[in-house]
């Protein structure tokens, strides 16, 4: 009798272990399936090499961020399954022409929890400049906006002469009139001693900040056949034509409309602006292009002091916003 009732005992035991095992797992694959879940981004990046483990999740965050915050890159690190809905995502932030180091040391941690996103910095990683670049449309200049343009006419264009000729600038520049794709080529290909990065399509109205697209990716995936054939020069080459930088800018923004999840993740961020990231605005972004072509405000590059003094004075740059000064090339901070 005795021993039945041991034996029942244990039974009942063996019973709710695995039940509250199969709960357990049970309510882990569910969260998994249920809310924003990284890991299952199947249709961007080639991982038949199994020694490189990529995330698609890499490249869609790595597409927002050259959109939305000019000149940083996105560099990951490491993606993790912390369990019911918890994902983290480690990574290195920086600005675009400062060297990268392949150290595997992140400063940027992206904490998805049952679909809200947090991001969590020891410094400010992630910011957008105000009047970095301005809007040719607006002819009637607020005094601070007037005060601006005088100052880049006159003081700075003084400071650019008196730099020495070696000099390199890190400038986010405004063109006099809005560019095409064969336009931007042109430009882009008339100053061999220059390189260019990034590519302004309009501003925000009031603080003037800027939304466009990366022309450079220092952080290349692999990416799967069939990623490449719906988002064709989603990588530019090192020499492209104008219908290829048309072709690249239309599926950095489709790629984003294509993944409305993740839209809806960042939404639920601090790296969500309202008017220029709105899913919407993306949607509205594309479609004017497919329309009527690739037209750009600016351009951010590293500048020889001679080509920009040449931009400056053939008329082709209305304003410039310059982020930092080399002496010579050479220089490394």
């Amino acid at each position: 009798m005795k021993t039945k009732l041991k034996k029942h005992k244990i039974l009942i035991t063996i019973i709710i272990i695995c039940v509250v095992i199969a709960g357990y797992f049970g309510t882990d694959w569910l969260f998994k399936q249920t809310y924003y879940n990284p890991f299952l981004i199947d249709d961007i990046v080639d991982n038949s090499d199994e020694s490189v483990t990529q995330y698609g999740f890499d490249v869609l965050m790595a597409t927002y961020i050259n959109m939305y915050f000019p000149g940083k890159l996105y560099y990951p690190i490491e993606c993790s399954d912390e369990g019911f809905g918890r994902y983290q995502i480690k990574a290195k932030v920086q600005e675009i022409f400062d060297p990268l180091y392949g150290d595997n040391v992140d400063n940027i941690t992206f904490t998805i929890k049952r679909s809200k996103l947090t991001v969590d910095s020891e410094q400010i990683l992630l910011s957008r400049v105000v009047y970095e670049y301005l809007d040719i449309n607006e002819t009637d200049l607020d005094e601070y906006t007037a005060s601006l343009y005088e100052q880049w006419t006159t003081r700075d264009y003084s400071d650019i002469q008196d730099l020495p000729e070696s000099a390199y600038l890190d400038v986010s520049l405004t063109f006099s009139k809005y560019k095409n794709a064969q336009e931007v080529v042109d430009f882009i290909n008339s100053y061999d001693n220059s390189s260019f990065v990034w590519l302004a399509l309009d501003t925000e109205t009031g603080d003037q900040t800027a939304a466009g697209v990366s022309i450079y990716d220092a952080v290349r995936h692999e990416l799967k056949d069939s990623f490449k054939k719906e988002y064709p020069s989603f990588y530019l080459d090192e020499e492209y034509t104008a219908d290829m930088l048309q072709e690249n800018v239309l599926s950095r923004l489709k790629v984003l409309i294509d993944h409305s999840d993740f839209i809806d993740l960042i939404k639920q961020s601090d790296l969500y602006y309202d008017t220029m990231a709105a899913n919407k605005g993306i949607k509205q972004r594309y479609q004017d292009i497919k329309e009527n072509g690739l037209q750009v405000i600016g351009i951010r590059g590293y500048v020889k002091k001679s080509d920009l003094l040449n931009m400056i004075n053939s008329g082709e740059i209305y304003y410039g916003y310059v982020n930092d000064v080399k002496m010579s090339r050479l220089q490394r901070k």
